[in-house]
């Protein structure tokens, strides 16, 4: 399947630009994003805006054509190596509306039809002595917003406070820090992939990335100030800028078009979409640990394990200053997708090799009631049980056979009739 936006009119329209974010309950980043389109059939017609899931960040690039909602393909382009520094960075907005001198882009370079509220823009300068213009989403989209389940968590100040963050909605739990051998350990989410996971080590532990993370959550605690008071702009906010995660210079694969020079006549390139990137690592392995392991566990018979017992830690409620996280649940509009061709193919996943750590023995001592107490002297609780998978056995002593769920349960109930 390809990629479709609801809301979008008929016929065929050119992604022009994004513009700002409002609070959504329809999708679980908790955001809508506003996506502007011009014309791109017969005929002239007015620009066009509509209100995307913030989920759909992946699929919204500068240039692509839509015909009746679905996408149709990329502006022509060329894909680019350029080693960019993040030192020096300038921000600025795409055209002015007071002063067309401070325009960043002519006319002829690319046409704004003078649609307001548009992201803005990072200047970085490259070791090629050239100009690379990249649009702030595409650094959110690479690097930070790179996973719909990671969004809420990174939009509310997650990675540096995150307590507050509901537990369904954290890619990551206690656990999580430095070991004693100075090696990251990540104690991630189910839903997270292994590369989602290296990815989001790097918001973790190296800081100038987690310092990033920390700027979009203080951004989004400030809704943008209206003359009006119309309950549509309540909550409004512009997409945060943030640098890339890393300090120094690094070498980006860019699909990019040619601008005319700026004023110092230096070259500059306008980036359509981040293809990849492969910044410099602050560590080579990364422990894992899955929240729920599924691998099967060693089991051993010892009368004199302690007695185990699970605690379930409550959910944290929000507290003073934490950003109000509203979701309508899981966000399915783009799981047939094709992501090949708009996912962002980022160094780390290959240059950092993961660890995960032998599983620990799973014993469990307890007593059931078939009559009367009888000692449990084995048993496995892992969803991958010695049997077969979705079944425990146990073992009662005295007997040879091991008793399945169904049955230790029936005998269980009768035991309190």
């Amino acid at each position: 399947m390809v990629p479709c936006l609801e809301g979008l009119s008929e016929g065929r329209w050119q992604l022009l630009w994004l513009g700002n974010l409002q609070p959504s309950t329809e999708n679980p980043s908790g955001y809508e994003i506003r996506v502007h389109f011009s014309w791109a059939g017969n005929g002239t017609k007015d620009p066009l805006s509509c209100w995307q899931p913030l989920t759909h960040l992946s699929v919204l690039r500068i240039g692509s054509i839509w015909v009746d909602g679905f996408f149709q393909g990329d502006r022509r382009a060329s894909i680019r190596q350029f080693s960019v520094s993040t030192e020096n960075a300038q921000l600025r907005a795409p055209w002015s509306l007071h002063d067309r001198s401070q325009d960043l882009f002519s006319v002829s370079d690319y046409y704004f039809h003078r649609v307001r509220d548009l992201a803005k823009c990072w200047i970085f300068q490259t070791a090629e002595g050239e100009r690379l213009i990249v649009p702030v989403w595409e650094v959110l989209r690479a690097w930070y917003l790179f996973c719909p389940g990671v969004m809420p968590s990174i939009l509310a100040g997650g990675i540096t406070h995150p307590d507050p963050i509901e537990h369904k909605l954290r890619p990551f739990f206690d656990g999580t820090g430095i070991l004693e051998d100075g090696r990251p350990q990540l104690v991630r989410a189910q839903w997270l992939n292994d590369g989602e996971g290296k990815r989001l080590a790097r918001l973790l532990f190296v800081p100038f990335a987690k310092e990033q993370t920390y700027q979009i959550f203080r951004h989004m605690m400030t809704p943008l100030k209206r003359s009006d008071s119309s309950s549509k702009s309540d909550g409004m906010r512009t997409i945060p800028a943030v640098l890339p995660p890393y300090e120094g210079v690094a070498p980006w694969r860019v699909r990019c078009i040619p601008l005319s020079p700026g004023a110092d006549r230096e070259r500059r390139w306008l980036a359509l979409n981040l293809v990849g990137a492969d910044l410099p690592n602050t560590f080579v392995d990364l422990v894992t640990i899955l929240t729920n392991d599924n691998r099967q566990a060693p089991n051993r018979n010892d009368p004199s394990l302690k007695e185990i017992h699970r605690v379930s830690r409550p959910v944290s409620p929000p507290v003073g200053g934490a950003l109000t996280l509203t979701s309508a649940g899981a966000d399915s509009s783009m799981d047939e997708v094709q992501i090949e061709g708009f996912a962002f193919d980022d160094g780390i996943v290959d240059a950092v090799q993961t660890v995960l750590i032998e599983k620990p023995e799973q014993n469990y001592r307890s007593v059931c009631m078939p009559g009367e107490p009888s000692p449990l002297i084995g048993g496995s609780t892992d969803s991958v049980a010695i049997s077969r998978p979705g079944h425990s056995r146990v073992r009662i002593e005295g007997t040879r056979e091991g008793l399945s769920t169904d049955a230790l349960f029936r005998l269980s109930v009768a035991a309190f009739r």
